[in-house]
């Protein structure tokens, strides 16, 4: 439960600082759209996959 608190917080924070960036222009709007619509493309998955290559790794030596 809370881990879904800390989720809609973090979503409602992304939603309003885009909401007052349309106020200044929507120029800006768009750039924090683009960067937001990027980072799950870009960001976390080079991650992801060395992480899952870590944990079958870890797995082998375990069953050893």
């Amino acid at each position: 439960m809370l881990l879904m608190v800390v989720d809609v917080c973090v979503q409602l924070s992304i939603t309003i600082t885009i909401y007052i960036a349309a106020h200044a222009g929507f120029e800006n709007v768009y750039k924090l759209a683009a960067v937001n619509a990027a980072y799950w493309t870009w960001g976390p998955n080079y991650l992801m996959s060395s992480m899952f290559l870590l944990r079958l790794a870890g797995a082998q030596l375990v069953a050893k």
